[in-house]
């Protein structure tokens, strides 16, 4: 096929804009699967790291070899930006069909997934696209979405599938791809929030988790989400509405604001107190006339406007590189959702610092952050860590600097990356605790290190001498002439001593001399004991709370009574700081 009506001007004069490192990239993982017999890929990209730019010139290459190429979106500002990127980047005249409005025979049309993928249509009429690209793919799982791919082929393989989306996560939270009924066969290229922020292509973002005095117990789920009826009950009362803008002016009075809202109601409610109090906001949801909404954000993207309440309609489709404050009193369960949200304030701007994101919660106790959706979990953070002082940059490179160990230990819990050096150290002191790799090869006994003057020691604890109640350990240590001393004692009294050459050889010795003397110790001092993974008694909490120094972050309700013992037995040599 020709391009009689595709090119607006010379096809080498496309490329104004110019493709960024990882856009490049992009397009040719989606070349790779397709070589690999992918027909089914997808692009997840991050909020503002220019997905329209990346499907605009797939689009300028599949149509210069003769392809045509179907763009699928739900919303008008959608598809009136696609067709503007298209001419404006690619020189691309595409055809619209949408409502009233048909194509005209072009090579690329951008559709509306409501004209054409309602039961019966047969829209756009007497053409078939090679290639779809599905905007904002999240979606694609849909009905109406769904009956264009089935209609044009697209599980047989007659036409070519891409998808792009932020989140490779439809909005209840299942996946998009790797399963056999998903949508699509793959992930062709990931490029998420970190990556942007560190090569400078997004701003740096923090977040406020606050907890505030609502909860969503009884709220009812719904396709994946909080029930919208029951949720607008919860969030839009006069008290929390207060409270809410109170939480802003506190945290972010001098920041550009978006706001989401539970309903419409609620971002009127949240609007008209923000003007009570002198501040300039305006409104926008699905009702708002199409005019009245254009004016409202050009107001806010001129900054007449300092604060935007909107109800389901600026999560998509909608770019104001000046946000630098992402308000969200609309609790949700949906990870799609809230990347869509948090992605609202992550362009960079002139002057524009970094964004802040004051995610309202519910009150403590009422939720799990195992899952609920949170910034520090969508970059590949523990749910629970607190990055409102650090920024996302930070606490990503801090993370990605931690051992193993380290994070294992963090996974589960919350904490402020802020204090992370705390909390490492009391990891490390828990993991210095352990018994040491070396000694695994040796010894069935469960040795803890202790100080000694001349170096590291290890000790093991053998019960107690039932006549005198005297303790009964077993110590390897160094000597001041290079040897290591193996000591047992009983009580104050030393009741057996050898000297080897080694740290390993004086272990041996000390596994034999249980064997032959002690040998009920294995029942509980073995380092393979049941007991040990057990969680710490409460008194051993006591203890140990009362012992720590007070800046620590170690938490002794959550060790096993193994680590508590190890603890325990450290503090008492002296080494517990």
């Amino acid at each position: 096929m020709g391009l009689g009506g595709l090119f607006e001007r010379a096809p080498e004069a496309g490329n104004e804009i110019q493709m960024r490192p990882y856009q490049t990239g992009a397009i040719q993982a989606v070349k790779d699967e397709r070589k690999k017999g992918i027909n089914r890929t997808l692009l997840v990209l991050a909020t503002g790291l220019g997905k329209t730019t990346i499907f605009s010139e797939f689009t300028r290459q599949r149509a210069t070899r003769g392809q045509r190429v179907l763009i699928l979106a739900h919303r008008d500002e959608l598809i009136e930006q696609a067709v503007r990127r298209l001419k404006d980047q690619c020189g691309i005249i595409a055809g619209v069909e949408m409502g009233q409005q048909k194509h005209m025979g072009q090579q690329v049309i951008v559709a509306s997934v409501a004209t054409v993928g309602r039961s019966g249509s047969d829209r756009p009429a007497g053409w078939r696209p090679d290639i779809i690209i599905t905007d904002e793919a999240h979606h694609a799982s849909s009905k109406t979405y769904m009956n264009v791919y089935r209609r044009f082929g697209v599980f047989e393989g007659n036409c070519f599938h891409l998808g792009v989306t932020a989140t490779d996560y439809r909005l209840d939270n299942k996946p998009l791809s790797g399963t056999e009924k998903a949508v699509f066969e793959s992930v062709a290229y990931r490029y998420g929030i970190v990556e942007g922020i560190r090569d400078g292509f997004l701003c740096d973002v923090r977040c406020q988790i606050i907890e505030s005095g609502f909860s969503l117990k009884g709220v009812r789920s719904t396709a994946g989400d909080y029930n919208q009826k029951q949720l607008a009950e919860v969030m839009d009362t006069s008290s929390m509405n207060a409270q809410s803008l109170d939480i802003w002016e506190s945290r972010a009075k001098d920041r550009r604001t978006i706001v989401f809202c539970s309903s419409v109601l609620h971002a009127q409610h949240m609007a008209a107190i923000w003007n009570e109090r002198g501040y300039r906001a305006g409104v926008v949801h699905g009702e708002t006339h199409p005019q009245e909404r254009r004016e409202t954000l050009r107001q806010f993207g001129t900054g007449e406007l300092q604060v935007v309440c909107n109800m389901g309609v600026l999560t998509e489709g909608f770019d104001a590189p000046g946000i630098d404050c992402v308000y969200l009193l609309r609790p949700t369960q949906s990870w799609s959702l809230f990347v869509q949200m948090v992605g609202r304030g992550l362009r960079i701007a002139p002057g524009k610092k970094d964004c802040l994101v004051l995610d309202v919660t519910e009150e403590a106790g009422t939720r799990s952050l195992a899952t609920k959706p949170t910034l520090a979990a969508v970059a590949d953070l523990p749910s629970g860590a607190d990055i409102s002082k650090t920024g996302l940059k930070e606490a990503a490179l801090t993370w990605n600097g931690l051992t193993d160990e380290q994070k294992r230990h963090l996974a589960n819990r919350t904490f402020d990356f802020g204090r992370l050096s705390e909390y490492v150290r009391d990891i490390d002191l828990l993991a210095a605790l352990e018994t040491p790799d070396w000694m695994l090869e040796v010894t069935r006994l469960k040795w803890v290190p202790v100080f000694h003057q001349h170096g590291e020691a290890y000790r093991v604890g053998c019960g107690n001498n039932r006549d005198t109640g005297d303790r009964r350990r077993i110590t390897v240590a160094p000597n001041a002439l290079g040897a290591f001393d193996l000591r047992v004692d009983e009580g104050d009294r030393m009741i057996y001593h050898e000297t080897r050459e080694t740290a390993e050889a004086a272990v041996r010795v000390a596994e034999d001399f249980v064997e032959q003397r002690w040998n009920w110790v294995f029942g509980f001092a073995s380092r393979d004991s049941k007991w040990l993974v057990d969680k710490a008694t409460p008194k051993q909490v006591a203890f140990i709370r009362k012992k720590l120094p007070k800046d620590s972050t170690l938490d002794p309700a959550r060790m096993t009574k193994g680590q508590a013992s190890a603890w325990m037995t450290a503090y008492f040599e002296g080494n517990s700081q």
